[in-house]
Formats: C-alpha cells, structure tokens, sequence
C-alpha cells in the first residue's frame, strides 16, 4: 500500500491478526548520524531510512515524546531513538504488518498495527509501550478497516482513552471507536457516519478532528449553506461550540483556551490565484471567532505550542504565527526533495518527517510577537 500525498483527504487502511514477530528475521531499516542537533544551521537529519533500503521501506509517522523520537516504518516496524540522534531500539518488527500511525498520552505511547487475512479483510491492532519501556502489549484488536484523514492525527489520546476511527468491512458505515489506555473493554463508539459518495464536498463525518475533555471535536458542514458548525461530541451527547462561515472548516489544534480551525469558500479565486484559506481561532467557551492570518495556505499539520502556530503553507515552507495573530514568519522553506508528510514538536525544534523518508529537526527560532 503505498502512502498518501499530504492533500489527498480520506484513506482507509486495515490489516489482519497476526502474531507480533514475523516469520523471518526483521533488518531495522534505520539509520541515525549520531551527535547533538545544533540550535544554529540548515535542518539536520535525526534519522532516516537506510540507503539499502530506501526503495523497499517508507516511514508511516513520528512522535516526540520525552527525550525520544518514535517512528512507524510501513512494512517494517515501530522504532524508538533519542530525538536528537542515537542508536535506535526496535519496538515492534513484522514485514506482514503495515504499521502505521502513533500517538501518544496517559504516561504510553501507541501505534497502530495493520495486517490482512487470506481474502483480504483488514483487522486493526492497537499497541502500546510506556515511556521510555520496552513490553509490548496489544490494547485492541478488532475486525475492521481504520478510516483516517491525512491533513490531521487519526489515532488519538485524551486522558486515559483511545479514539480511532474505524469502519464495518464491506460497507461504508463508521464510527470513532473507544478505548481504555491500558486495555480492556472497548467503550461506546460515538459519531457514527458514512463514508462520502461523489458530488458536492459536505464535511459530516471525521475527515479532521480533535479530541479534548472528553469528546471528539469537528466541523460538520452542509453543501451550499456557507457556514459550518463546531461540534463537540461525547458519549452523553452533541455541543454546537461555534458556527465559521466557509463551505469547508477542518479543527486542527487546541490549547487550554482556544481551538484553531482552518476554513474557505468554494469561489473562484482572481485570475492566477489560489482560494485563500483563513486560520481562525475560536473560543470554545463563547464562540467567538478571531481571524488570525486571512490565508495561512492550508496550514496542513498545525501544531500549536505556549506562544505560535507551526503549520505547513504550500508544498514546502514551515510558517509560524502568533497566538495573538500579526504577520506571519517562516521557519523553514525545505526543497522540492523534501515534501512535507507529518510533522511533531518539543520545546525547540521541529521535527518534520519528509516525503524522502527522513526526519529532519528544525530550530523554532524566536517568536515575532510576545
């Protein structure tokens, strides 16, 4: 299966139960140059797919947590190395799996564990290994396809529960399923939906989302209405937080104060332009609504830390934006080699997984604005 371009939106992946060590034995198919990163300088490599074997294996997704960088290796494995280079340490290794994203919370990291029985139904697996651990166990396993979204984290966790969306094998039917960090009985799904047929765009199902304080946070838009309504969901219930205007919104981030939503309208933009693509800030208390940039260039991968917004505008540049709004600045601006596939933060650097299966760090730099 091969991986999915940063703008391509709905992917549906799955995998089938199998043991966790492989027939044969595993090559890490890491390599890390080791040494402290600088805090000056161009962006330098963490860790990378070695040459040998850079044809044949693809990195799926990272995480920091800690003083540790963890990585998904597609049909490799699920690896952990110091953030700043080092030796690496294999998690988890089977080429009949297709790992692939991770997540992190509740004192664990997790990752998901994808195979396929012999007609080719999909079986998820869900693992996970405490911080800085080395025991293995599998939280959750169950018979369906993992629905996910590429513009945002589709494996989450929010206090001592997973969410993930999956979907029923053979249909269209889905729905975020629950969790506990540790194992155990599986909790209610919440907000079923059904997989978009062709026609006119209508966010109404989880193609990006959040989870906070319990409940799995979204836009649900309606075609031709112009306007899309925040909506928290929980087990007890739906919130209407706030309504954008746009014919599409996607909730990228949030902070203890505030969510940061992406939104544009279907109009036909000037000739030899894009359609600029507000970043907006909401208050989930009031509803009310700050623009921070009028375009932010689709602001794929948004992380939010204390004072900025890191979000990836175009195909290549890595801009920062005050919490408060003002003018943007750019962090980085990687070549055309590079390709941006996800993106993860400490209190300093970025670290940017890239479409030639590497993870570079990159200096935060200094904020423009307090």
């Amino acid at each position: 299966m091969k991986r999915n371009a940063m703008w391509v939106v709905p992917v549906v992946v799955g995998l089938g139960a199998g043991a966790c060590s492989s027939a044969r034995p595993v090559e890490t198919p890491l390599e890390s140059p080791l040494g402290e990163i600088q805090t000056a300088g161009a962006p330098r490599t963490v860790v990378r797919i070695s040459e040998a074997m850079r044809d044949q294996q693809w990195m799926k997704d990272i995480a920091v947590v800690g003083d540790d960088l963890y990585v998904t290796v597609a049909w490799s494995g699920a690896y952990r190395v110091p953030k700043y280079g080092g030796g690496i340490t294999a998690l988890e290794q089977n080429t009949s799996v297709e790992f692939d994203e991770l997540a992190s919370g509740d004192g664990a990291v997790f990752w998901q564990a994808l195979s396929f029985d012999s007609n080719d139904f999909p079986t998820t697996h869900v693992r996970r290994v405490a911080d800085g651990d080395l025991a293995v166990s599998t939280i959750y396993q169950a018979d369906l396809a993992t629905y996910g979204d590429s513009r945002g984290k589709n494996l989450q966790v929010d206090g001592s529960t997973v969410y993930l969306p999956q979907i029923r094998n053979v249909t269209d039917q889905g729905a975020i399923h629950r969790f506990p960090t540790t194992g155990g009985a599986e909790l209610a799904p919440i907000l079923p939906f059904t997989l978009p047929g062709p026609g006119p765009v209508v966010v109404t199902f989880p193609t990006t989302w959040i989870v906070r304080d319990g409940g799995v946070i979204y836009a649900d838009c309606s075609a031709g209405s112009g306007a899309c309504a925040i909506q928290q969901v929980a087990a007890d219930g739906t919130q209407t937080i706030a309504t954008v205007p746009g014919d599409e919104a996607y909730v990228q981030a949030a902070d203890q104060a505030s969510l940061y939503v992406t939104a544009l309208s279907h109009v036909a933009p000037p000739p030899d332009q894009r359609i600029a693509i507000p970043l907006l800030k909401v208050d989930p208390q009031t509803g009310a609504i700050v623009e921070l940039t009028p375009d932010c260039g689709g602001a794929y991968f948004l992380l939010a830390d204390d004072r900025e917004l890191f979000y990836v505008s175009g195909a290549f540049a890595i801009t920062a934006i005050s919490k408060q709004g003002g003018d943007p600045r750019t962090v980085a601006d990687l070549t055309d080699s590079h390709g941006i596939w996800r993106m993860a933060q400490d209190d300093t650097y970025l670290f940017v997984l890239t479409a030639n299966s590497e993870v570079v760090a990159i200096p935060k730099g200094t904020p423009a604005q307090p």
